[in-house]
């Protein structure tokens, strides 16, 4: 299977985790080695004055 460049969220986890609907996995894949990058998607809302 072929995860190279897919990028994958937590459906869901334990109350203490470290990961919340808010991150986002980032998968690389070369030939039989996978390796994932965690990303914590930050939204910015711009203050309007």
């Amino acid at each position: 299977m072929d995860y190279h460049n897919e990028k994958f969220k937590p459906i869901n986890s334990t109350k203490n985790a470290e990961t919340s609907e808010e991150t986002l996995f980032h998968y690389k894949q070369r030939d039989t080695i996978l390796e994932t990058f965690k990303y914590v998607i930050i939204k910015y809302i711009p203050k309007v004055n």
